[in-house]
């Protein structure tokens, strides 16, 4: 059997679980949006219907605002402290799958790395630049892409503020010297800068192989420079900063 006979082969085995990762990300994304929409329906709804219907409009709009205000604070302490945990243990379990999935049949791996953060994926690369994927972009299923399926390869480094800046707040204190004059105090404001947060990633616009579209995969690598660059030198890319 020849070789894209035998990478045919392979995806179509590892095809039966794609399905389901996709699904699964399709739930997991879709949980937040009706978590929120359900808290926040039942807090505003049932205290301004309760007004309207006893008569008390006003009453209701107010009490309506109020737990709504509540309703988004426990909304997003819901997403806190049991959807986004939730959602990473199944992203961290099928990230493993697709991992195990883009390694078999690999051969003289040079580089190999499976990701959880925003959605699942997983890629390996042969020192000859051949590459395995899956990821949202594959519709989770492993492709098996040449250096001549690869338009572009681009290794970006995004920058983020993590937290927000304090406001500069100081405050003076005025002692009275007679004869008309005031001495003041000040104590000078305190200034915290917000925190960058950097990660690198690297971009792909590839075709595979019988599908003419072009499709964009994005690799996180986190804070690791190197590992992005690496790919990117391997795929024949460059580097940038955006």
């Amino acid at each position: 059997m020849d070789k894209q006979g035998s990478d045919r082969d392979r995806d179509d085995r590892h095809d039966g679980d794609a399905p389901g990762i996709a699904a699964m990300v399709d739930r997991t994304e879709r949980a937040s949006g009706v978590v929120l929409i359900g808290i926040m329906a039942t807090c505003i709804g049932l205290p301004f219907l309760s007004g309207i219907v006893r008569g008390h409009p006003v009453i209701g709009i107010a009490n309506a605002i109020l737990l709504g205000l509540v309703g988004w604070g426990l909304a997003l302490l819901i997403h806190a402290i049991i959807l986004t945990p939730l959602g990473a243990v199944r992203y961290g379990r099928a990230a493993k799958t697709l991992a195990r999935a883009v390694r078999q049949g690999a051969e003289a791996i040079a580089l190999h790395r499976s990701w959880s953060d925003t959605t699942p994926g997983a890629v390996t690369v042969s020192a000859g630049g051949r590459l395995w994927l899956a990821d949202r972009s594959t519709g989770y299923r492993v492709a098996v892409l040449d250096r001549t399926d690869i338009h572009a390869v681009e290794a970006v480094t995004d920058w983020a503020e993590q937290g927000r800046a304090s406001r500069p707040i100081g405050f003076g204190i005025g002692v009275p010297l007679g004869g008309g004059l005031l001495m003041t105090i000040a104590r000078a404001p305190k200034v915290r800068a917000p925190k960058l947060r950097v990660s690198h990633a690297v971009v792909m616009r590839y075709a595979a192989s019988g599908d003419p579209a072009i499709r964009v995969a994005r690799i996180p690598f986190g804070p690791d420079h190197e590992g992005a660059r690496t790919m990117a030198a391997l795929l024949g890319g460059t580097s940038a900063g955006r």
